[in-house]
């Protein structure tokens, strides 16, 4: 339990503090990119180092996620 609220509580804190200091630093266009991308990136990282299975319309969803993402930033 005392790990748990460690985590949560400091470093979930401290993740959430470095958060806010970025975005003062990053245009808003770009911080609403990234924050796009995270739910592709979290089912890549889960299916890399959890094991967790991704089916073809995972896949496939995650890359349009991502090349949304490029086109956003970069296609204008």
């Amino acid at each position: 339990m005392l790990i748990g609220l460690g985590v949560t509580g400091v470093l979930a804190t401290l993740a959430f503090a470095v958060q806010m200091w970025a975005q003062q630093l990053v245009p808003a266009q770009q911080v609403a990119l990234l924050f796009a991308s995270e739910p592709a990136y979290a089912a890549w990282l889960s299916w890399y180092f959890l094991g967790e299975t991704l089916d073809m319309q995972g896949w496939i969803g995650s890359a349009l996620i991502l090349l949304a993402v490029v086109i956003g930033a970069f296609g204008g």
